[in-house]
C-alpha cells in the first residue's frame, strides 16, 4: 500500500528551512515534498504561515499557528477575514498549546482546532528551535564571585508579552538588591531601546540585543544564548503572552532553575518549573528569594527540569505524525 502525499506548503519563503513535519515519524507515514507551488495531486498540504494559508483552498490541507499573536491585534480587518475564512475550511488548525487553541478557536468557530499534546517537545529534528544538542548542561550550582545571575528571554514584539518584565523586577527589586544580583534579558530590541534603557535605570537591567542572522536559519540558532543559560543561577520566564514558550524549555534542557509566568501557553511547557502568578508579587519575591539562598534548592529542580525534558522529548514524537494522519481520516 502506498503512502499518501504529503506536501509542505512554502511559498516565497526559504524552502530548504526545516518544516515541522520533516520528521523520520512524519516520513515513515507519507511520502513527503516541500514546494513553493501547489501540485493540486497531494493527499494533505501543511501550512506553516498564516499568510500562506489563505492560498490554499482546493485540497485538503492543516495549518499550524504558533505564536503569531499578531495575526488577530495588528492584521487589517480585510486580510484577518480571509484568514479566518482559510483555518475555517482547514481538515486541521493545529495550535501549540491548548491555551493557543482556545485561543484561535473562538475566532474559528469550526471545531477543528486541536492542540499539540508536547507542544514542540520532540521536534528536535528543527535544529534552531527545541533541539537539546544546542545546549550544554548545568553542572556546578556555586553562584560565581558571590554574584548570582538572573536570565530571562524576551523579544520586545510587542506589549502583550513584555509587559510583564517590569511586573517582576518591580515585586524582586529588593530581593536583586540582597543578593547583589544582575538580572540579564536576551532578546530582539524591536526599536524599544528607550523601554530597555528605562529599565537599566531603574532596576538595573542588562539588555543584549540579537538578530536572526543566517545562522539562526541554517540551524545554529543563537549561538550566544545557550552560554547565557548555562551561566545563570536563575531562568525566569515573565512574559505575559505565549503560545508556547521555546524559551523554557531551552532552559529545562540546560538544568537551569526555572520560574514561569501563569496566564498563557508558557505553563504548559513543563510541570517542574516554578509558576508565578503575575499579580502575586509576594510569590515572585519569596520565590526567587529562596533559589538564591539555596544551592540544593538550585539543583534539585533544575536536575528536575532536565529529566523531563528528556521525557517529553521522547513521549511526544509522534505527535505531528498522529494529528496530520488523523487529518486525513
Amino acid at each position: 500500500m502506498s503512502k499518501p502525499t504529503l506536501e509542505i506548503y512554502r511559498p516565497g519563503r526559504n524552502i530548504n528551512v526545516r518544516a515541522y513535519p520533516e520528521s523520520k515519524q512524519v516520513r515513515n507515514l507519507f511520502r513527503v515534498n516541500k514546494v513553493a507551488q501547489l501540485s493540486g495531486k497531494a493527499d494533505l498540504v501543511y501550512v506553516d504561515s498564516l499568510i500562506a494559508a489563505a492560498r490554499v483552498s482546493k485540497r485538503p490541507y492543516a495549518v499550524l499557528i504558533g505564536g503569531n499573536y499578531w495575526w488577530e491585534y495588528r492584521m487589517n480587518k480585510d486580510k484577518l477575514r480571509k484568514v479566518i475564512k482559510t483555518l475555517q475550511g482547514a481538515r486541521v488548525v493545529i495550535c501549540l498549546s491548548q491555551f493557543l487553541a482556545n485561543f484561535v478557536e473562538k475566532q474559528v468557530g469550526q471545531g477543528n482546532t486541536v492542540a499539540l499534546p508536547g507542544g514542540l517537545w520532540g521536534t528536535e529534528h528543527v535544529a534552531f528551535k527545541v533541539n537539546p544538542k544546542r545546549f550544554t548542561v548545568k553542572a556546578d550550582y556555586k553562584i560565581e564571585k558571590h554574584t548570582p545571575l538572573v536570565v530571562m528571554g524576551i523579544n520586545l514584539a510587542g506589549d502583550i508579552k513584555y509587559k510583564g518584565i517590569p511586573i517582576f523586577l518591580e515585586a524582586v527589586k529588593h530581593v536583586l538588591k540582597k543578593h547583589k544580583a544582575r538580572v540579564v534579558c536576551s532578546g530582539r530590541l524591536m526599536g524599544e531601546k528607550k523601554l530597555a534603557d528605562e529599565w537599566s535605570r531603574r532596576y538595573g537591567l542588562e539588555f543584549v540585543n540579537w538578530k536572526r542572522t543566517s545562522n539562526f536559519v541554517d540551524g545554529l540558532g543563537d549561538k550566544k544564548w545557550p552560554q547565557l543559560l548555562t551561566s545563570a543561577d536563575v531562568f525566569v520566564h515573565p512574559s505575559m503572552w505565549d503560545a508556547w514558550g521555546c524559551v523554557v524549555a531551552d532552559a529545562m534542557y540546560s538544568a537551569v532553575p526555572s520560574m514561569v509566568f501563569t496566564g498563557h501557553g508558557s505553563e504548559e511547557v513543563g510541570e517542574t518549573p516554578i509558576k508565578l502568578n503575575p499579580n502575586d508579587p509576594t510569590h515572585m519575591a519569596n520565590s526567587l528569594d529562596r533559589l538564591l539562598s539555596s544551592i540544593s534548592e538550585r539543583k534539585l529542580l533544575g536536575e528536575s527540569h532536565r529529566r523531563e525534558a528528556i521525557v517529553k522529548t521522547g513521549v511526544h514524537r509522534n505527535d505531528f505524525a498522529n494529528i496530520l494522519l488523523e487529518a486525513l481520516r
